[in-house]
This record gives C-alpha cells, structure tokens and sequence, in this order.
C-alpha cells in the first residue's frame, strides 16, 4: 500500500527566526522546511511473533507515542491476530540506514522490520542501539530510493527559544509530517539531581532557527546536559545481541529471586465463602493455589496471598517447587494483618543451590530519574515460572501511602500476574500488592522500595492467622450476639436510620446476647443495631451487617420432601445449612481481626448511638468446627448438636441427638431414608448425646433402628447393611 505524506503546517514560527516577514512568506518558508524534512521520513512496520507458553497474551511492548509524548503498553497478541504492523516514525541518516525509536524488547520477540517510502518496502534488521538515547540503527537490504539523508550540522544543543522540532506521525490511517516550535516547550530545573530537563516531542528532528537538523530525539523528556539532544554522530552504540544478554543475565538473576509455590488446600476445610485472594484473584474453584513468591533472607519466602484466619485453617501444607521439579516443604512463619502477604520457610532455613534473597533498592528515588528500571511480571504455570521483563525509562514519580514517592512505572497484571521493578542491578524497586481495605481487598497498591523493606522488618502479622488442626482449625472472634437483618420498619422504630446513612451501613439488629460475653459485659441488649468495628486506636471502619439466613430462602421440610437419589446428594450442611452461618455476617468482620484484639464497637441503642471498647473473644462451638463422625458403611457424616443448631430446632441444650450433615445417595443410610438436616436422637431405643456415643452404638453392627426427628416429626428408621459390605468398626471409623 502507498504511504500518503501529508503536509502539517505550524503557522506559529519563530519570530527570531522571521521577523520582518510576512503571513505569506511564513508559511511559504514553513512549507519548504516540512517538504524537505520529508524527504528524509519514512515508517518503519514492526511484526511480532507469537510468543510461546501463552506468554503473547500477557506481553505488552512500550511505544512512546510520539502524539501525546504518553507511553502506551500495546499487547503483542492484538498485533498476531490481526496480522498487522506496529508503524514507527523514522528518519534516513545514510542511504540505507534508518534511526528509530527503540522499544528495548528481545530480539525473539520481532518476527520482521520493513521500511517504507514512497510507496516502496525494504527489509531490514537492527545494526546498533543506542539505550541513552533510546535509538535503534536499522539497516535495509538496498539504499532506500528517493530519499534524502538527514545532514546534521554538528551545533547542538539548540536554545529552546530557537528550536523547531519535525514530526512525521500517522494520524487516522495516514502518515503525516509537520512542525512545532521549541519556544512553547516546557523546560525544568530538577534541583534534587542538578539537572536541567526539557518536555519535548518524542521521535522528531530538532532544528535550529534556520531550519536545519541539529539532532534526533527519540525521548521525552530529555536532559539538555547530557547525549540524549545531540546528532547520532555523537552517540556511543552497542551491538543488538548485547540488550538481549543484558536483559537474559538481569532476568536468570531476579529469577533465582522467585520460587514458585504450591498451597495445598484440604478441600474438606473449605469456608462456605470467599476463595483466596493473590495477585491472580480469587482461586477458591482450585483446591491447590499455584503462585509465586519473592525468596527473603534467612530461607523466607514472601507469598502475595491475601489470608484470613478462616483461609489459613483451609491450607494444609506449603511446598516449593524447583526447576528440576521437586518440592520442598515450607513451614509457615505469619500472615500480614492489611496486606496480601504472607511469609513461609524452608524448614532448615536455608535455600536450596540455585535461590538467592531479593535484594531492595536502598538508593535515592531521585536519582533514578531519566535512568532505567526493568518491569516484571509473573506468574507459575503448574510449578514452572513464568516471567516477562520490559525495560522501563523512569519519567514521573508518584506518592505511595505514607507519603513514600516511587518511580511512577507501568505495573502490568494481565492474565493474573504478579508484578513489580527492579534496578538495573536487580534490586526491588516497586511493586504492587493488594491492600485490606475494610472488609474488601483493594486493588494492587503500589508499594516502593523503602516502605516494602520497612514492612518486611516491621511484620504486622495477625496472631489469628495460622496453620490450624482439629477442632482448632475454624476459630471465630464475636463479641457474643446473635444478629438478624435490618428492616427498614425496625430502623425507624429504633430511630437508627439516620445513624446508618451517616456510616453508610446497613446495621445488623442484636437478636440474642449470650451472657459474659464482652457484648453483655458493655451492656448490649436485644434490640441494638450495631453499625461498625475499628481496630481500637485506627481509623479505618468495617461495616457490620448481618448475614441472610439460608434458612430464611427455604421451607426445609418441603425441600427435603422433593429432592431424593442423585438430588438428595447436592445437599451438604457445611455449605448450605439451613440455621445461622456462625462464621459470616459481624463475625467475619471480628474474626479478620483476631481473637484478643481490641476493638471499637459503634451501636445504637434506644435511639442513642454508642461506642464500646471490647475484646474480641473465641466464638463456641458451632456446626463447623464440631465433632464428625463420618460412616463409609452408612455413606452419611453426622456432627454434633452445637448452639446455633439447637437453636434452629428449638431444642433445649441438654436434649440428646446429633445432626446429618451428609447422606451419600445409593448408600444404606440414603436407602434407608435418611436425610442432610435431620437429628438423629435414639439407636435402638437408647439416647446418643453426640457423634462419639453414635459412633458406640452402631459399630460393628449390621441392622440397627435409628430415631430420627425433622423439625417437629419423629420417626424410627431401620437401617440394615448389605452381607457384603463392611461395619464401621471393622473399617477403623474413628470420631473426628
């Protein structure tokens, strides 16, 4: 296809340069300068090959548009599918050679450069690079016909007040070329490194008053101090094969920084709600979480993984994988309290050969302005690290939390990506990280060089957030209520209406206080409507709203009547039990604190809004974390009576049963009618209190009654094993 040149005209000239001259003759000489820099402008078309291991769909190249002087981070895979061309401006210095601006990616990454002109292609490839100047020399197969080489004048730099800068950009589809003046620059004095920077456009020819070539910029901004504003001739190159060596040499550096790892999750420990959260998202579909951390000194490893106290009783070992493929297991060290991370160790707190601590960048921010840093984005692939690397020139800075500023670079987090920069010698610079904000994990904060080693020194770890085992595994903080959602008749009624708009909660109305709990201690009564929790002596406030019985959704003997066989096995009261769900509702909002910490509770109370201080203290047991009894000579698991559930029932607290929590179809407990949800209160005409006395009764037995109440009925099932089958007594059942 014919590239169409058009011609821009910038009509406000230097007046140094034409004073004198008329509106004609301006123009007319502005016409003759853009016509003859066009002689030497052509468009470079970069292809990209497709990269392999999925990494075309998360690789992004950096391109300064030379439009809006931005950065744009265009995706490779936008350019394979479409089968299309990445156009560079660029500029004739030999009459085959061609500068252009340099995108500093691998070599393996570009499938072919052709220059174009006059409606002609030649092929080309890189001959040298220039990185000060963020320049690539190419060399085309033939000289380019019809075009004229720039011819620098050797006189730079070029007083701002005095230059023009020649642009040939593609604007709609098509190329064109034109002039802007040096005067209406922007230009600064960077006090803190001594340096004098000007704004100017990127990928131009800087002219001087008269018109002629004294340099090539492909930067922006630039420092008028250094080569970045001078001819080519001026610059020191190196050969294109040494960029891929640098960034291959950085990159098996950092890397040896990054041990993927495995999350073993028991999927029997799993919460009701809410999966993990890292820097791919929420993994709760997966029972095994496949991520990256950052190798910490001492045999530590930083995990990105947002936990909670019912999260890490989910996890039931850690392991690392090395590039042979074998695994190491991790002991667990602490979870931090308000950010996604968390720290393990190798269990003789030393690497194995290969892995070497991060180091973190202890340098001045400032003086990484104008120079380099390497972005970096990764992920594991079923124990493989994945990682991509960009250079990145450091332009702007911004403030992180704190008032810490950190090189304002692209973080890029495609494809579930965890990403941050180093330092040309491989240090830690930023990198972002997912931030609790509330109840909620924010988006990925960026967290600089000097707050990152301040954290890892500090180690705000929770104390609730643990390994856990046994009936120890779940633990929930409350200050000891029960609650009920608000209605907005009760809002009024209780005059808290205005109290909830105020905090921008829904409340939670206290329907039960359990006596010596901190909520009775503090004089809650029913009828209260909690509206927040805050960490005492923090600002930060957590919502407290109750959870929606699932109860509330159901009419639970009609479900039970309805569903039988294959259905009757979709039922599960660990992940949808029909009495109150302990763990959710305020109770999650305390248990992300912790048990033992001290808390701000904000209620109103007879119209009157309050604020109690509390600590927070262990919740009984609930349906859970309660004793099991799981029969495979049954195929059904039973649980103890815990209060939530008796309260349900509206059973007495010293009444005798335990609950079905599981029935397997086409076992005998389901052939037998038994159901998820039922109590079973008598075997053979004799009380079981809990799942031990159950597990007593029935071991090693092959026909037994059992008594069996739904809400308010009763009635005796007869269970009986097949000849062939096996008692639980001879299986080993055990009580859990």
């Amino acid at each position: 296809m014919k590239a169409t040149h058009i011609i821009y005209l910038a009509l406000a000239v230097s007046a140094s340069a034409y004073c004198g001259e008329d509106a004609a003759a301006r123009l007319a000489r502005t016409r003759e300068l853009v016509a003859r820099h066009a002689a030497s402008s052509v468009t470079v078309l970069v292809r990209f090959n497709a990269l392999e291991d999925e990494e075309t769909e998360g690789f992004r190249i950096p391109y300064l548009c030379p439009n809006c002087n931005n950065i744009h981070h265009h995706s490779v895979s936008e350019y394979v599918k479409e089968d299309r061309p990445l156009d560079l401006p660029g500029y004739v210095v030999a009459p085959n050679r061609v500068m252009v601006q340099d995108m500093s990616i691998r070599s393996n990454v570009v499938a072919s450069v052709e220059v174009e002109f006059a409606g002609r292609r030649y092929g080309a490839k890189p001959v040298r690079r220039y990185p000060a100047q963020g320049a690539l020399e190419l060399e085309t197969d033939c000289p380019i016909e019809g075009a004229r080489a720039v011819a620098f004048t050797g006189k730079a730099p070029v007083p701002m007040a005095e230059a023009q800068f020649f642009f040939h950009v593609k604007e709609k589809g098509q190329m064109v070329s034109g002039l802007t003046q040096g005067a209406a620059l922007k230009f600064r004095r960077y006090s803190d490194i001594g340096r004098d920077v000007a704004d100017m456009p990127a990928n131009t020819i800087v002219l001087d008053a008269k018109g002629d070539a004294a340099a090539l910029s492909f930067r922006s901004p630039v420092a008028l101090d250094d080569a970045g504003f001078s001819a080519p001739a001026t610059w020191k190159g190196e050969a294109p094969s040494t960029l891929d060596a640098r960034l291959e040499t950085l990159q098996k550096k950092v890397s040896a920084s990054l041990v993927p790892v495995y999350v073993h999750r028991e999927e029997e420990k799993r919460s009701r709600g809410g999966g993990f959260y890292f820097s791919g998202g929420d993994d709760e579909r997966k029972v095994d979480i496949d991520m990256v951390g950052f190798a910490l000194a001492g045999g530590e490893v930083l995990l990105p993984l947002g936990l909670d106290a019912s999260k890490t009783a989910e996890i039931d070992k850690i392991e690392a994988v090395m590039p042979d493929g074998s695994r190491h297991p991790l002991e667990w060290v602490g979870a931090f309290d308000k950010y996604a991370l968390a720290v393990v160790r190798f269990r003789d707190g030393r690497f194995p050969t290969g892995i070497e601590p991060l180091p973190v960048f202890k340098g001045s921010m400032a003086g990484l302005f104008l120079n380099t840093v390497y972005t970096f984005a990764m992920r594991s692939m079923d124990g493989k690290l994945s990682v991509e690397m960009l250079p990145e020139r450091v332009e702007e800075f911004s403030y992180a939390r704190g008032g810490v500023t950190y090189p304002d670079v692209h973080l890029g987090y495609s494809s579930g990506r965890q990403a941050f920069a180093v330092t040309e010698k491989g240090e830690f610079v930023v990198g972002g990280f997912r931030r609790r904000s509330g109840e909620h994990w924010s988006n990925n904060e960026k967290i600089p060089a000097a707050s990152f080693a301040a954290l890892l020194e500090k180690r705000p770890f929770n104390p609730e957030y643990v390994l856990r085992s046994g009936k120890d595994r779940i633990r929930v903080a409350w200050i000891g209520v029960e609650t009920q959602p608000l209605t907005e008749d009760i809002a009024r009624e209780k005059k808290a209406t205005g109290y909830l708009g105020r905090f921008h909660t829904r409340g939670a109305l206290v329907s039960r206080v359990h006596p010596g709990t901190p909520a009775a201690k503090a004089g809650m009564r029913v009828g209260d409507i909690l509206l927040y929790v805050r960490r005492s002596g923090e600002s930060d406030r957590k919502d407290l709203v109750s959870e929606d019985g699932f109860g509330m959704n159901f009419d639970l003997e009609e479900l039970l009547e309805r569903l039988e066989g294959e259905r009757l096995g979709m039922l599960d009261a660990d992940r949808g039990a029909p009495w109150p769900n302990v763990e959710g509702g305020v109770n999650a909002a305390f248990t992300r604190y912790g048990i033992g910490v001290e808390v701000d509770v904000g209620y109103v109370t007879s119209g009157v809004k309050k604020e109690s201080r509390l600590v927070l203290a262990q919740a009984p047991v609930h349906f859970r974390n309660a004793k099991r009894f799981k029969s495979k000579a049954l195929g059904a698991a039973f649980a103890d009576l815990t209060y939530e559930v008796r309260g349900y029932f509206k059973l007495a607290d010293d009444a005798p049963g335990v609950v079905v929590s599981k029935v397997q179809p086409g076992n005998p407990a389901a052939v037998a009618g038994l159901k998820p949800f039922e109590i079973v209160t008598q075997v053979d005409g004799k009380p079981v209190s809990d799942v031990k006395a159950l597990h007593e009764a029935i071991k090693g037995r092959r026909e037994f009654n059992l008594s069996v109440r739904r809400l308010a009925t009763t009635r005796i099932v007869r269970v009986k094993l097949q000849a062939s089958a096996k008692t639980d007594k001879e299986e080993g059942k055990t009580v859990k």
